[in-house]
């Protein structure tokens, strides 16, 4: 799932993750609203891997986690998350480090390269790692 409120960026990731093979389906979602009831839904079970950008409207990322942790700990989503973001900015790492359904933070563009190392994230222990 990719869940950007940006459709340039949605069709890129779209395009870069078809092009690694690393998922037989890529759901797009435009606000961390839409992703919110997509995992709260029937098939939240089918989703192996969020990438989420922190600055959208309506509910941004650090919204989206807040909410997600809590699915997380009820035990009703488990997917991990790489935020997938044009922030560089440490205080934003910081925010996203004490989320533990957080796996990972990755500055835009996407690469086929970095796309390739994203199946690995569900085994990874911290916010902190880049896989870029």
């Amino acid at each position: 799932m990719v869940v950007d409120d940006h459709d340039p960026d949605l069709r890129y990731a779209d395009i870069i993750l078809k092009s690694a093979v690393i998922a037989e389906q890529i759901v797009l979602l435009h606000t961390g609203g839409q992703a919110l009831e997509y995992m709260s839904g029937a098939n939240a079970d089918q989703v192996s891997l969020i990438l989420l950008d922190i600055n959208m409207p309506e509910m941004n990322g650090f919204e989206f986690l807040q909410a997600y942790q809590s699915l997380v700990g009820l035990g009703l989503a488990n997917a991990p998350v790489v935020m997938l973001t044009s922030s560089s900015a440490d205080g934003d790492r910081q925010v996203v480090a004490d989320f533990s359904c957080v796996k990972g933070y990755l500055v835009k563009p996407l690469t086929r390269l970095t796309a390739l190392k994203l199946p690995q994230i569900g085994t990874q222990d911290s916010a902190h790692q880049g896989l870029g």
